[in-house]
């Protein structure tokens, strides 16, 4: 549940970043991955796989369950898809150079075409252009670097075209789920989110 959590903050991250890099403004407060995408995409579309679209759509429907008020349920695939979305997303994070190239051909031009043109090649070799954190941690030998390499078919140091992974799927009910009648009680005492209301039983 917190990892689902920890993954929508992750992509909120990179998406504003896009917004800020790219001089989008995104002046209402959100956590929202899909406002920011459909604020973002009009002027600057970003080569999404229908994979990445449908897990942002997934871990937005979550909207942010922090404190476990919701079940959930996953299927083991979720964090080779988080690899993956971070991998399409995390590659537009890089700031807008509006110079010209010695050719004359715009900066950002030839950015966002070696962006694109990553999706040709095996995706370890990516490097983007504005090294970051992720960079420095796959050039250290530290747990860092172990826990990003570990079954990652999309950052790492050597090529890999698959992987092989136990599946086993899990499933939780939440306190609030099991126990409905208990909310109205709880809001007199706590802050408890006014989409719980959905959970009540008719």
């Amino acid at each position: 549940m917190q990892a689902y959590w920890s993954s929508q903050q992750a992509l909120e991250k990179y998406l504003k970043a896009i917004l800020l890099f790219r001089r989008i403004p995104q002046l209402k407060p959100t956590h929202s991955l899909k406002t920011l995408l459909a604020n973002l995409e009009p002027s600057f579309p970003l080569k999404l796989s229908t994979k990445v679209r449908d897990f942002i759509s997934f871990v937005d429907d979550w909207d942010v369950d922090r404190y476990f008020i919701f079940p959930y349920c996953g299927n083991g695939f979720e964090l080779f898809t988080l690899d993956q979305t971070v991998w399409e997303v995390r590659r537009y994070c890089l700031p807008r150079d509006t110079r010209l190239s010695p050719q004359g051909t715009p900066v950002e031009q030839l950015d966002l075409r070696y962006i694109e043109d990553a999706a040709n090649h095996p995706p370890q070799h990516f490097r983007t252009i504005v090294p970051g954190l992720v960079e420095r941690k796959l050039e250290e030998k530290d747990a860092a670097h172990s826990a990003l390499n570990w079954k990652n078919l999309y950052f790492g140091t050597r090529k890999r075209k698959s992987i092989t992974h136990r599946l086993s799927s899990t499933s939780h009910n939440s306190t609030l789920a099991l126990y409905p009648e208990i909310i109205d009680e709880l809001k007199q005492l706590i802050y408890v989110p006014h989409a719980a209301e959905s959970l009540k039983r008719p």
